[in-house]
């Protein structure tokens, strides 16, 4: 048999998109640049937001007042720099991120097993997945009408599997989890497919994976 431990990796973005009162239309012009609390100045993207105004989006790691430049040809337009206040609320906090579902604790092989991860409370901040184990998995995230993310993976052989769940670099409550994973593993799978194989021709099929980034109004 084959020991080796195999990893899987998600990573998905959530910043803050804050409207900006400018009234400069052409974006491919503007430059930006967020300076923070601590003083260190960092690019941030302009984009347009669903309501039509400008804004920059950013994943704030500092709470008070944070200075925004946004400039034409090296020159500041009207009202640049423009002030911005971060409340402690919006920055990326792990330990308020709730996760739940039987797929943190147990599974079958060839079967998808899920979870459910909510960050609503959580504020701004990115989140990684990656699961560790004897067989690589395809994990997939959906995100749900509620605010909530449904992940979903499939994993291939039996065995430990490990999952890390991170937000804002920090683990959530519970991560690392330890899944125990049962059934047969693919060399079988692949004996049985050969003597029937109508009955069992859908095992093992691909999932896909698709990241979707949620807009903030």
């Amino acid at each position: 048999g084959d020991d080796t431990m195999r990893m899987s990796h998600l990573k998905v973005g959530s910043s803050a998109d804050i409207p900006l009162n400018i009234t400069e239309t052409d974006l491919s012009q503007l430059t930006a640049t967020v300076i923070p609390p601590s003083g260190r100045e960092e690019p941030c993207l302009l984009k347009r937001l669903r309501n039509g105004h400008v804004g920059i989006s950013f994943v704030p790691k500092e709470i008070g007042e944070h200075i925004v430049n946004i400039k034409k040809n090296g020159l500041h337009i009207p009202n640049s720099p423009i002030t911005v206040m971060i409340s402690q609320s919006e920055i990326g906090d792990a330990s308020r991120v709730r996760v739940s579902g039987p797929g943190l604790s147990e599974g079958r092989t060839f079967e998808p097993s899920e979870f459910i991860i909510d960050t609503r409370d959580a504020g701004y901040g990115g989140l990684s997945l990656s699961i560790e184990g004897p067989s690589k998995v395809d994990i997939n995230t959906e995100d749900l009408e509620d605010g909530t993310c449904k992940v979903t993976y499939c994993p291939t052989e039996p065995g430990n599997y490990i999952i890390n769940i991170k937000f804002a670099d920090q683990h959530v409550p519970g991560s690392p989890f330890s899944v125990k994973v049962t059934g047969e593993g693919r060399m079988k799978q692949m004996i049985t497919r050969c003597r029937k194989a109508p009955s069992v021709s859908n095992i093992g099929s691909q999932c896909d994976l698709s990241l979707k980034i949620p807009e903030i109004n």
